[in-house]
C-alpha cells in the first residue's frame, strides 16, 4: 500500500469515458500498465504528468496479482520541454518510447537508464538523428539482435567494406559483394552504422560533434531492429514524412 515509483510514459490510450490506460517503464518494477481515472477531464490534476514520454512519480497501491494498477496521483519530474517544441525531436521521442514499449525487457535498471539518458540528450542535442541511431543500436544489443560490424559478416575481412546486408546480418566487403543481393552504401552511412553499434549511450556527447546525421544514415539500423525484433514502429512514418520535407 502507498507505493510510489518513478516512470516514463510509453503509451497513453483512451479508456472508457474519461479514463486512460498508461503503459509505463518503471524504475523499480519494469513495465507496468495503469488505469488513470478521469485523466481526460479538463480539470484533471494528473493529465500533465501522464503525457507521452513524460518522466513522473506515480503514487498507487500495488496489487501484484493484477495486470493493471490504479493510479492515485502523479507528480511531474521532468517534462522535456524542448522536445515538445520541435517536431523532429517529438517524432524521435515517440519512436524511442514505442520501441521500448514493444520489446521484452529483462534488465529493468539498464532499460530505464537507457531511455532516461536518451531523452535527456534528445532534449538538448542539435544532432537528434545520431541519437536515435545510437539508441536503436543499444536496443538491438539488449535484445541480442545487434549486427556484425567488426568486419565482413561472410569472410571477416576488415577492410574494403562496401555494403550492409540485412539478410546476412552485418557488413559486406567488396569481395563478397553481390550486386543482385546487396546495395552499396556511402562511406558516411557505413561509418555511422559501425559507430552506432560500437558506442555506448553515455558517449553521445562525443558522437553529436561529428558531421550531422541524416535520416538516410539511420535507415539500416532501424531496418535491423524491425526485421529481427519483429516490431513494426508505427511512429516511424511521421519521422519519414518530416525528413522527406527537409
Amino acid at each position: 500500500m502507498n507505493n510510489k515509483t518513478e516512470v516514463i510514459i510509453l503509451k497513453n490510450s483512451d479508456y472508457r469515458d474519461a479514463d486512460a490506460l498508461l503503459n509505463v517503464l518503471s524504475k523499480d518494477y519494469g513495465k507496468m500498465t495503469f488505469v488513470a481515472r478521469g485523466i481526460r477531464k479538463p480539470k484533471s490534476k494528473n493529465a500533465n504528468s501522464c503525457s507521452l514520454f513524460q518522466q513522473s512519480i506515480f503514487h498507487f497501491d500495488l496489487h501484484e496479482q493484477r495486470s493493471m494498477q490504479s493510479l492515485r496521483t502523479a507528480e511531474l519530474k521532468y517534462s522535456y520541454r524542448k522536445i515538445r517544441e520541435d517536431l523532429t525531436k517529438q517524432s524521435i521521442a515517440s519512436i524511442m518510447v514505442e520501441a521500448m514499449d514493444k520489446i521484452d525487457i529483462e534488465i529493468v535498471e539498464e532499460s530505464f537508464e537507457l531511455l532516461e539518458t536518451s531523452l535527456r540528450f534528445l532534449d538538448t542535442t542539435d544532432n537528434p538523428m545520431a541519437l536515435l541511431g545510437l539508441y536503436i543500436a543499444r536496443i538491438c544489443e539488449m535484445c541480442g539482435i545487434d549486427p556484425y560490424v567488426d568486419g565482413c559478416v561472410r569472410c571477416q575481412r576488415e577492410d574494403h567494406l562496401t555494403a550492409i546486408s540485412l539478410n546476412d546480418g552485418g557488413f559486406i566487403c567488396s569481395s563478397c559483394f553481390n550486386e543482385n543481393l546487396h546495395i552499396k552504401k556511402d562511406r558516411s552511412v557505413l561509418k555511422f552504422f559501425r559507430l552506432f553499434n560500437k558506442a555506448d549511450i553515455t558517449q553521445f556527447p562525443l558522437i553529436e560533434e561529428i558531421t550531422p546525421c541524416n535520416y538516410s544514415d539511420i535507415e539500416d539500423i532501424l531496418a535491423f531492429f524491425m526485421e529481427y525484433s519483429g516490431v513494426n514502429l508505427r511512429s516511424l512514418k511521421f519521422l519519414q514524412h518530416i525528413s522527406n520535407l527537409k
